[in-house]
């Protein structure tokens, strides 16, 4: 029986200079405080990398959830946010809030209450096409009288 490791390949060396380079830096990092004028350069290519990706994130209000493999209706509605890699299409970020979470956020009674207001409009409308949607499947689905 041969008890021999697999040969050290090029692409094993590459993974462990990597992982030693990320070792590295995630720990000089820990030991330093970066002043502004060195970070700031990082979070400029960061979000040079990342926003054409966020642009095209998928942004969904929802009113249903999964219970296990079952969707059922949710507590309340919650928006989503869902963002792709353009190159290779893996998701990279996936986030979901309440929107009461998100009009409470301010705790500001003033606000709280013009965010009703504009939610109860909002009802309004998707009510108002709900049913105009309705009536045109209405007369879809109601056939011809005969003429005399």
């Amino acid at each position: 029986m041969d008890d021999q490791p697999p040969p050290y390949t090029s692409s094993n060396f590459h993974d462990d200079v990597q992982h030693h380079l990320v070792t590295a830096a995630v720990e000089a990092l820990s030991q330093t405080k970066l002043e502004w004028h060195q970070v700031a350069p990082l979070l400029k290519a960061a979000r040079a990398m990342c926003g054409d990706d966020i642009r095209a994130a998928r942004v969904a209000l929802h009113g249903l959830e999964y219970e296990g493999a079952e969707l059922v209706p949710a507590d309340e509605a919650y928006l989503s946010m869902n963002v792709r890699d353009r190159e290779d299409g893996s998701e990279w970020l996936s986030q979901t809030w309440w929107l009461s979470d998100i009009a409470l956020a301010d705790e500001d009674p003033e606000r709280i209450r013009c965010v009703i207001s504009a939610m109860e409009r909002s009802i309004d409308k998707l009510k108002e096409w709900l049913s105009a949607k309705d009536e045109a499947a209405d007369k879809a689905e109601t056939p011809p009288t005969p003429s005399d």
